[in-house]
């Protein structure tokens, strides 16, 4: 299935309304929608459990494509988020709101409490202590007082989470079981959860705020300042999932099913803490959180974060308890299909996953083009790379030869990284004989395949890399890879260097306009430089970048990569 392919209907409901999360499968929803088509086909209504639903993006896709989900989590976030989009559907929305009308006068009602509404109408029900608005946002969000006050919000939005939050507890604080006032109450907190999501100022996690709103690069503003605005859930008309908040191993030793997915955390980035503010904003009990010394028992001081995160910590964080909790999981699993996404950068070695699994069945694994979302500041380093693997076991089927998959994960990995890697031209041409721009090389090849592996300027693989891999034998591809190792470039500043080597060879032959695509990317380069750390190699290249530039008569370019220089001068402050 290509990337284009649409995911089942209604539209929008597998790919938005979904918070920013760390190892959100969104991206990656194309490549297991025809796993789970080839894994239930012929079964009417397939069990499926989501062992660790987060976000729910998968649980979403499961429900969308008819099955009976069971989504579970130990977040308390995720049970509010899963109660709206997971168990709701349309004749909810019509038996509560009267209908999609009904539903936008609601949320407009209640819309028009933020301080920022034009129509500004806020209801007795919504009145209380401002909470959000004292310990986690500014008083003025035009002139925050920096190390004074937590900036998680705007002081406009964090007066807007108040509002609703008080009004949901104080219309509907404890609904009846599939009463309307369930309904309501599902909607209105899925509905803050997501903007207290969006619109924090973070670069995705809540360990920490930026400096100032938009952080050193203000790139994020519009996002961060934007004002605060409760959606319509997009709902499919389809079977309604059961949502759990279960201690993983309990959940799944108590049901079972024609397809289990596991996406366990796969280094020691605890949920509870990365995401606590979207629990404070459910707990929602006034704890006072102050932004002072001699409380680091509490919470952690400078984020507000309640020290009873810790009631969720997850075994799989931590790496001398990983395997063992991965191993009672799948001993317990109940499942015709296991299917186990695994990041290369976890706990977990691929060899640690592939004896694991290989005990529970047939095991096939599945590589990913797939970038995973990370907050927080990025390597500059090669090794930063993230690898996705898709493990998908048939429980019904014999074993395959353990060793035999651990090659095949080998071969896959090197295959992936072979992809994805960025290529130094001059190592190119002295390994393999290769000449950019599709010259003939000066004598016979010992791979004649490079050819059709790299594109003209020898710095990407070329559109046809992939095919060509698949075609040569187990040992030749080896080879080949060994080969291409040595040619990678390791890091960002081998890549600048790289794309100068080719500027600057096209600028000698005088095209010029191969020249201006060589450089396109520099910019998303440097500022990966944009750091303390990297900050004599971020003034070199800026400064070798911009004189090639004007030396091109590029003003553009040349403007795009002087303002850079602003982002390590408010580093530095």
């Amino acid at each position: 299935m290509s990337r284009s392919e649409p995911l089942p209907g209604p539209e929008g409901y597998c790919s938005s309304q979904l918070i920013p999360y760390l190892g959100n499968k969104r991206s990656l929803l194309p490549r297991l929608f025809p796993v789970f088509e080839r894994l239930s086909d012929g079964l009417p209504e397939p069990r499926f459990l989501d062992v660790f639903a987060g976000s729910g993006a998968v649980s979403r896709l499961a429900r969308s494509m008819g099955m009976r989900v069971s989504a579970n989590d130990w977040e308390p976030y995720s049970e509010a988020l899963g109660s709206c989009w997971l168990r709701l559907r349309p004749t909810d929305i019509d038996r509560a709101f009267g209908g999609p009308s009904g539903l936008e006068s609601f949320l407009g009602d209640w819309n028009a409490m933020h301080p920022l509404s034009g129509r500004q109408s806020v209801p007795e029900s919504a009145m209380g202590q401002p909470y959000m608005a004292r310990w986690y946002a500014p008083e003025h969000t035009a002139a925050p007082r920096l190390g004074e006050e937590r900036l998680f919000y705007t002081a406009e939005n964090a007066a807007f989470i108040d509002r609703v939050r008080t009004r949901i507890e104080a219309e509907y604080p404890d609904p009846d079981p599939g009463s309307v006032g369930e309904i309501y109450r599902a909607v209105a907190l899925g509905a803050i959860l997501l903007e207290a999501a969006v619109h924090a100022n973070t670069s995705g996690v809540f360990k920490a705020f930026h400096r100032g709103f938009g952080g050193n690069g203000r790139d994020a503003l519009s996002r961060i300042l934007g004002r605060m605005h409760l959606e319509a859930p997009i709902l499919p008309e389809a079977i309604p999932a059961e949502v759990f908040r279960d201690d993983a191993r309990v959940f799944v030793g108590r049901r079972s099913a024609d397809i289990a997915y596991f996406d366990p955390p796969y280094n020691q980035h605890q949920y509870g803490s990365n995401y606590h503010m979207l629990n404070t904003i459910l707990r929602w009990d006034g704890r006072p959180m102050p932004l002072g010394p001699g409380l680091e028992a509490e919470l952690s001081r400078k984020a507000g974060i309640p020290v009873d995160w810790k009631e969720t910590r997850s075994r799989f964080c931590v790496k001398r308890e990983a395997r063992q909790a991965i191993a009672e999981l799948l001993d317990d699993c109940d499942a015709a299909s296991i299917v186990f996404s695994w990041n290369a950068d976890g706990h977990l070695s691929g060899e640690d996953m592939v004896e694991l699994l290989s005990k529970r069945g047939r095991l096939d694994i599945v590589a990913l083009d797939y970038v995973s979302y990370r907050g927080g500041r990025q390597s500059a380093s090669r090794s930063a790379r993230s690898r996705e693997y898709l493990f998908v076991v048939d429980t019904v089927a014999a074993p395959r030869d353990v060793e035999l998959s651990k090659r095949e994960l080998s071969d896959l990995a090197a295959r992936d990284e072979a992809i994805r890697s960025t290529y130094d031209p001059r190592r190119v041409s002295r390994v393999f004989g290769l000449r950019a721009g599709g010259a003939a090389p000066d004598e016979p090849m010992d791979y004649p395949e490079a050819s059709t592996f790299f594109r003209g300027d020898l710095r990407e693989p070329s559109e046809q890399a992939s095919g060509m891999l698949e075609e040569l034998d187990a040992e030749r591809r080896r080879a080949f890879f060994e080969r291409l190792n040595e040619c990678a470039c390791r890091g960002v500043g081998e890549e600048l260097d790289a794309t100068l080597t080719v500027a600057r060879a096209a600028i000698v032959s005088g095209d010029t306009a191969a020249a201006k695509r060589a450089y396109r990317d520099a910019p998303r380069l440097i500022r990966k430089l944009a750091h303390t750390k990297y900050e004599k190699e971020f003034r070199l290249y800026s400064a070798r970048f911009q004189d090639l530039a004007v030396s091109l008569g590029d003003g553009r370019m040349a403007a795009r990569l002087g303002s850079l220089d602003e982002l390590i001068a408010m580093r530095a402050k």
